[in-house]
């Protein structure tokens, strides 16, 4: 655990970046609403819907707000002590679930796996320490699974109340809690005096989020019925984007590393169907089919499972002997390695190198500066977060033109980029989602070439070795600097 904790510190203050938008714009940016940095009329959409809720954003506003009072104001800083909250949340769910393989796992082998790749699987720690409602719901839930190992009525009534913060930082775990109750009901010790035990539990925690609902919003609201509304009825997820029910087989792996995770998904499944009957396994099961047959689906979705889906893979990958007993192998002590680069890679490497540039701005105050992209925008939307008020946006001819005629140093920040759309969702008069390509500054860094670049977001050999175009595919930044004449 002590080499655990230390990769989630390792994590926490290196790896600045998001894995996808949603998880800085619904968690960190409605904190900032609250903060008074970010108006209500430049949130996402989500807001205007009423639809996102409210739990984690109010922590950071009370980090936010303590560590401002510590005289702790920079952004950075202060979104470092916001993984810090992920980070031990999921160190303490980890350390619970570690307690419970004690009873789920007979073989010391097994547990020892299984704690394994619960700490160490390539996409652990970097997913454990994000600001999003996948890492800390995965934390609470799986935290609750554990203390179901060795039942009592105080533990099925924190376990009730950790399931209830679960469904307040993302709704879709209620699915998996249901199967948690299902499981109860028939499988449990005491069956239905544990359900009610674990109901009572939840409801605090759910009366807890849906008052920080109201406070979130400013007005009475009920936000999971909210959420229901608008991304199943009406079918506001599906305008992203729709899957067949089998794509979480190929969804998850599609990048370099694939035969690593893989292997954890074929080994999970297998230890899926070995313990059929078991509490984790109601709980993964459920939360994984729902996903399925749900057409709008992205891998990040299924993260909240992850850490239970350890014990199965350690199980299913156990039941082959001759392939276990290869464990020590060379073969598979590369594998090991493998991993372990690919993971610190993960959480020292950014992955949204916006994020980046916004921070090498900040820490690096110039002259006058210009972008000809807005590094502080996303998906048409801004990071008013981390802004930088002195960083003014025009189109690349009129910055060529200031550059020409300027009296003083001055520099550019740039991006080449893809293409020229990015969707932006937005709610139309009727409270419908709709996606709208936004004009981008397509000219890059090109009309800059004889500046000195300063900063650059990916070096320029990263080129050599663009497997699957990533490279090409990347936003890349630049800061570049044009002396005074």
């Amino acid at each position: 655990m002590f080499a655990f904790a230390a990769t989630l510190l390792l994590a926490t203050i290196t790896s600045i970046d998001f894995y996808q938008a949603d998880e800085y714009f619904q968690t960190i940016e409605f904190a900032s609403f609250k903060l008074g940095t970010t108006a209500s009329s430049q949130l996402p959409w989500e807001f205007g819907a009423h639809i996102r809720p409210w739990l984690l954003p109010a922590v950071y506003f009370g980090i936010a707000r303590a560590a401002g009072w510590l005289g702790v104001v920079d952004p950075f800083a202060v979104a470092r002590l916001f993984r810090a909250t992920s980070a031990l949340a999921s160190l303490g769910s980890i350390y619970l679930l570690s307690r419970a393989l004690e009873v789920w796992c007979p073989r010391v082998d097994q547990r020892r796996a299984a704690l394994l790749i619960a700490c160490f699987a390539f996409y652990v720690p970097y997913l454990a320490v994000r600001t999003s409602s996948e890492a800390t719901s995965a934390a609470a839930l799986t935290a609750a699974v554990a203390l179901l190992s060795r039942p009592t009525r105080a533990r099925h009534l924190i376990a009730g109340a950790l399931l209830g913060l679960a469904f307040e930082l993302r709704f879709q775990v209620g699915i998996a809690a249901a199967g948690i109750i299902a499981w109860t009901a028939l499988h449990g010790e005491r069956r239905w005096p544990s359900v009610i035990e674990l109901v009572f539990g939840a409801v605090p925690s759910i009366a807890l989020g849906s008052l920080v609902d109201v406070w979130g919003y400013g007005q009475a609201t009920f936000t999971p019925l909210n959420y229901f509304r608008m991304n199943l009825l009406s079918g506001a997820a599906a305008r992203f984007s729709t899957d067949p029910p089998w794509a979480y087989f190929w969804l998850p792996h599609q990048h370099p590393f694939a035969p690593l995770s893989v292997a954890i998904i074929v080994f999970a499944l297998i230890g899926l169907w070995l313990t059929r009957k078991h509490v984790a396994t109601w709980a993964v099961l459920s939360f994984f089919v729902a996903h399925m047959i749900i057409s709008h689906k992205e891998e990040r979705f299924l993260f909240p499972i992850l850490p239970l889906a350890s014990f199965h893979a350690a199980v299913g990958a156990s039941h082959f002997e001759r392939l276990w007993a290869m464990r020590g192998s060379a073969l598979a002590k590369v594998l090991y390695a493998i991993n372990l680069v690919v993971m610190f890679g993960l959480v020292t490497l950014p992955k949204t190198f916006v994020v980046v540039t916004e921070k090498y701005l900040r820490d690096h105050p110039g002259p006058e500066t210009i972008a000809t992209n807005d590094p502080y925008q996303i998906y048409g939307i801004s990071l008013f977060y981390y802004r930088t008020e002195d960083v003014r946006v025009m189109k690349s001819p009129d910055a060529r033109k200031l550059i020409d005629s300027r009296t003083a140093e001055l520099r550019v920040v740039c991006a080449d980029r893809e293409g020229p759309c990015e969707a932006k969702a937005d709610l139309d008069a009727n409270g419908q989602l709709q996606l709208v390509c936004i004009d981008q500054d397509v000219a890059g860094c090109a009309p800059f070439a004889d500046g000195q670049v300063e900063m650059r977001s990916l070096p320029t050999w990263i080129g050599a070795v663009d497997v699957g175009r990533w490279v090409e595919k990347t936003k890349k930044w630049q800061v570049i600097r044009y002396p005074a004449p």
